[in-house]
């Protein structure tokens, strides 16, 4: 199969983390152009990452140019939807990352353009394709927890806790649409519609709260003291139609971490991404049997000599992604798939903005 040539749109923080993935993972694959609106921040990003990659400040030259197979979405949130439809007018493969828009009513209008031109799409979420991940979502599937009453998960992640951090595009609500909801947030939900999906499908109710710890940070260039509009925390309960419990704990003021817990009438699986390739499993012997202790379960991460980054979720991504380009099959989530789940994170921004439980 051919070398799939992938164009970069935007050389920011996490397009750090796409150049890594696709320079270790498992497929025939490079990065040939780049597009960001700051050239020298662009220039930085291809010397670091020693890429000769033809370089652009406007996506629809890129897009334009022949020169890329796909292109990797990796912008601010507010430019996700322009790029995304512009790209699918052009027929080109788009992976876009999360949050895919400001709100559900942009994602419905990236869905209906990739839909409208036939394009392979791929929402980044880069959790689904740890190797224990899969492992639980199996053994839910397979009934191994029973009925699932509870569903837990946490994300921390403090690189912007230090309050004389300056001002970033995700403290601002016209540039990021929210704070941790849409960052953070996005992943523990998604990882909860795909864990439960065999029995959970859609949620009935919502109720979010949230904070804002700093409440201004000095933007870098003017040097001025700006507003912050954009959550720093939120924490969220919400309800499955069949009475499964959900709750999600997001914040940038705790050390990183990204965790879940999920019980059932059967046991209950606990997992950590500080031990990628484990989790903890807890099986009841009988209904009246309590207070057992939890076991290790070691999940085989596949992996090469040549690629020994098999445990890098990003990698795994684009692995999956190019081969279900090389292959003509869609790739999940699509950009539709996520409507939904921006349908839940707009119904969360509403109930935090009116301190009010969102029945759906």
């Amino acid at each position: 199969m051919k070398k799939v040539r992938i164009g970069i749109i935007g050389t920011g923080l996490i397009a750090r983390a796409h150049a890594n993935a696709i320079q270790t993972c498992f497929r025939d694959c490079e990065i040939t152009a780049l597009c960001d609106l700051i050239p020298e921040k662009m220039e930085q990003y291809a010397a670091d990452f020693k890429l000769s990659a033809k370089m652009f400040t406007d996506y629809r030259d890129l897009i334009d140019s022949g020169l890329v197979d796909m292109v990797s979405v990796t912008t601010s949130n507010d430019f996700h939807k322009e790029i995304t439809i512009y790209a699918a007018g052009k027929k080109l493969p788009v992976l876009c990352e999360k949050p895919l828009g400001l709100d559900a009513r942009e994602v419905e209008e990236m869905a209906q353009a990739c839909e409208e031109n036939g394009i392979l799409n791929l929402t980044g979420f880069t959790y689904r394709r740890i190797p224990a991940m899969i492992k639980i979502k199996e053994m839910i599937d397979q009934g191994v927890l029973g009925r699932i009453y509870h569903y837990k998960g946490r994300f921390y992640a403090d690189r912007l806790a230090n309050p004389d951090h300056p001002l970033e595009w995700r403290h601002l609500e016209e540039k990021a649409g929210s704070g941790v909801l849409g960052d953070l947030a996005s992943h523990t939900l998604d990882m909860a519609l795909y864990l439960l999906s065999s029995q959970c499908k859609t949620i009935k109710s919502v109720y979010a709260n949230s904070e804002i710890f700093v409440p201004y940070r000095k933007d870098p260039v003017t040097g001025e003291q700006v507003k912050v509009t954009c959550d720093d925390s939120c924490n969220i309960l919400a309800k499955f139609e069949d009475g499964t419990d959900v709750c999600l704990e997001n914040s940038r003021y705790s050390p990183f971490e990204m965790e879940i817990h999920i019980s059932g009438e059967k046991g209950s699986i606990k997992y950590n991404l500080s031990k990628h390739d484990e989790f903890e499993l807890m099986l009841y012997d009988s209904p009246a049997d309590y207070f057992k202790t939890f076991q290790t379960v070691a999940v085989k991460t596949p992996g090469t000599p040549i690629h020994p980054e098999a445990n890098d979720r990003m990698a795994r991504q684009y692995t999956y992604f190019i081969d279900c380009l090389n292959q003509q099959e869609a790739a999940h989530p699509t950009i539709r798939e996520t409507v939904y789940i921006q349908q839940l994170l707009d119904a969360m921004k509403k109930s935090y903005q009116t301190e009010q439980l969102i029945k759906l």
